[in-house]
């Protein structure tokens, strides 16, 4: 599931995510790009009916054929659809996406899980079988059917996919670091151990992020921090690397440097764990009893992703300090 799939994981314990395709076409209407945007900016208003009519607008000035822009712009009105609470529409778009390019997993796992949140299981179930076999070597792809189905209550269907994902064959750096992946969600630490030790044979340095992980959560602190520093000691640097080395500061006390981790980890071109940063950042100003600086941060925080309430109880609470 590459390139920044456009994905509803569903249900109120999961995430929803908007991905944009990136292509590129050799005409481009003004007009339609115009009325994308303008439904993009409705989106981020929060205006979800709104933004349906402009991107049905962008629509209506397609030409006769159905380019990037089209495909672009309906997955945007599938999710605004989605927003709005206009569940059989955004089926229905997705649907329309399917019957478009039957060899394309992508709207069949975003109609699969929409299937799911409504309670239709059978359908949702018979899509994602349908994407999988579509694409039946990506590993994201099943992570998120099972984060789906589990978040449903479906536990052993969710399990069947983490087994599929495991039955993927291949002796890569890449096969061991998504199947430490997955032992790491089934909470399998020590088969999860062994399999990230065997990536990092293989030669993904990024395997030692994980080791240090299951290593803290072992209570092993002192071999947490020496995969760290051997990952770093590589050359390699990542804004989750960074985010791990606080965090085992924090359980040490040590405040100051992990805070210095964490503004590291924010300060890199390429962040992958942003929000993750910004809340361990806030939880260590707090515990040295920098009340004001945490407050501040989280005001920040509130204004990236203000949709987190317990971040909002947080501020509250350190607006009164």
């Amino acid at each position: 599931m590459k390139n920044g799939l456009r994905r509803f994981a569903v249900g109120f314990t999961t995430l929803l995510t908007i991905g944009c395709l990136s292509g590129c076409s050799f005409w481009e209407n003004p007009k339609q790009a115009e009325y994308k945007q303008a439904g993009m900016d409705a989106m981020n208003a929060g205006d979800y009916v709104g933004a349906v009519a402009q991107f049905d607008a962008a629509l209506g000035e397609a030409r006769t054929y159905v380019g990037t822009q089209e495909i672009d712009i309906s997955y945007f009105k599938a999710a605004a659809q989605y927003m709005a609470g206009d569940i059989d529409g955004a089926i229905a778009t997705y649907t329309n996406l399917i019957s478009y390019d039957k060899k394309d997993y992508e709207p069949l796992f975003l109609r699969g899980s929409l299937y799911l949140d409504t309670n239709q299981n059978d359908l949702a179930m018979e899509d994602y079988r349908a994407a999988v076999q579509l694409n039946s070597e990506d590993y994201d792809l099943y992570t998120a059917i099972y984060y789906n189905l589990k978040a449903k209550g479906l536990n052993e269907d969710a399990l069947e996919y983490t087994n599929m994902a495991l039955a993927i064959e291949g002796n890569k750096a890449y096969n061991y670091m998504e199947r430490g992946k997955l032992y790491l969600i089934l909470e399998q630490y020590d088969v999860a151990e062994t399999t990230f030790k065997k990536a990092v044979d293989a030669g993904d340095s990024n395997g030692l992020i994980y080791l240090a992980q299951i290593a803290s959560h072992n209570g092993d602190h002192e071999s947490a921090m020496k995969y760290l520093k051997k990952f770093q000691k590589a050359g390699d640097e990542s804004s989750e690397a960074y985010d791990t080395i606080g965090k085992l500061y924090m359980q040490q006390g040590n405040y100051a440097d992990a805070l210095e981790q964490f503004d590291k980890g924010l300060s890199m071109k390429r962040v992958t764990n942003e929000k993750d940063l910004r809340k361990d950042q806030i939880a260590a100003l707090e515990y040295s009893g920098d009340f004001k600086g945490a407050c501040e941060k989280a005001t920040e925080y509130m204004e990236l992703y203000p949709e987190d309430a317990t971040m909002a109880r947080e501020l509250v609470f350190l607006q009164t300090r």
